[in-house]
Order: structure tokens, then sequence, then C-alpha cells
């Protein structure tokens, strides 16, 4: 009798270690055979826990993608076509004082191309921009244009460049690495935890089969 309950309890704690691995994984196959290798290479590596240490982990690298991608040039493109004004405006006659009244009825236009490049040692930016407006007046029916062809311009922080790059390039660096890290050994406790239950499991099965034997000899 004590037999039977000490093997009752035995098959009550490997159903609850299965139950366990199927709730842990969440995707394992009914028709595939759980073995360590199958649970180590796969199923961990698609576990719920895996898969949100991995968006973890991608966020962080993405993260320090977009930083180095802030020293690359940008080229950057304008264009604004409408930019209607039409009003009365009162002028003053010099000679005598006196007010006249017109219709302005104009409308600006303007388009432009920059390329910027970031200067990380520094802190600066080169600006080298092009520019085309044309004014419009409708009532004169008289069109105007003003371009700037090439113009290059520098900007820099007086105080602190240098070291807020090398700051900012340290923080970014460091995140970069304690992402990998914890990546890593988030996947390592999974895949721990998973190698733990699956030899608790085995280990089960096995006394199982010992008190099976024991019973009927």
């Amino acid at each position: 009798m004590i037999k039977l309950l000490f093997n009752r309890l035995l098959f009550m704690k490997t159903a609850r270690l299965i139950f366990t691995l199927l709730i842990y994984f969440q995707l394992i196959d009914a028709q595939e055979t759980l073995t360590l290798d199958l649970i180590t290479e796969k199923f961990t590596l698609l576990s719920p826990p895996a898969r949100q240490a991995a968006l973890l982990y991608e966020n962080a690298i993405l993260s320090y993608k977009n930083y180095r991608k802030g020293f690359l040039p940008t080229l950057t493109f304008s264009f604004d076509p409408l930019n209607f004004n039409r009003s009365i405006k009162a002028l003053q006659d010099p000679a005598n004082g006196d007010y006249s009244y017109i219709n302005d009825y104009i409308n600006n236009s303007s388009s432009g191309l920059n390329i910027r490049q970031a200067i990380g040692k520094t802190g600066g930016a080169f600006n080298i921009n092009s520019r085309l407006n044309m004014l419009s007046e409708y009532k004169n029916d008289r069109y105007s244009f003003n371009t700037t062809i090439f113009n290059v311009s520098y900007s820099q922080p007086l105080f602190g460049g240098y070291k807020n790059y090398r700051f900012q390039k340290t923080i970014q660096e460091t995140q970069k690495e304690q992402s990998i890290k914890a990546y890593c050994k988030g996947i390592a406790d999974i895949q721990f935890q998973a190698v733990s239950l699956f030899m608790n499991l085995y280990l089960l099965k096995k006394k199982n089969k010992m008190s099976r034997i024991s019973i009927f000899s």
C-alpha cells in the first residue's frame, strides 16, 4: 500500500513537471519527443522569457545604431509651394502725408537643399545648403526669383563640445555592452531552468519506473 501511494506521488510530481515544461515553453508540439538538445537549442530560444530578452537586446542595439547614424551625413530637401498673402495695405506719401491703399495679392514659394555633417569630437556641424525663392505678384502679373546657389556654415558650441561627445560615446557603448551581457545571461538562466526541469522530470520517470518494478517483483 505504501509503495502504491509512493508510486502515485511520483506520478503526480512527474505530471506537474511535464505541465510546467509545457506552460514554460507554450509551443511544444505534441508529436515531438522532448530531448535535452531540443530544449536547450530550440525551445529555450523560442520561449516567452527568451523572446522578451531578445526584444530588449534588439531595442538596445537599435538605439546604439541610431546614435552612430547621427554622425553620418544627412541630406534634407524642403519645399514650400504655397504661402499666399492677400491684404490691403496703407501707404503714406512722404511729401504730403496722405495715405493711399493698395491691394496686395502675392504668393511666396521656396525650396531648399541642405547637407549636414556632424563632427563628433568637437560637437559642431557643417551645413551646406542651396535655396530658391519665387515671388509671384498676381495683381501686376510679375514674377521674381531669388536664389542662394551655395552656402557653407559651421556651428560649434563654445564650451563642452568634446566633453559631451566623450560622455555620450561612453554611455552608448556601455549600454550596448551591458545589453549583450544581459541577453547572454538571460538566455543562460532560461536554459539552466529548462535543463533543471528536464533533469527533474527524467529522474522522476526513473524513480517511477523503479518503483513499478519493485511493486510487481
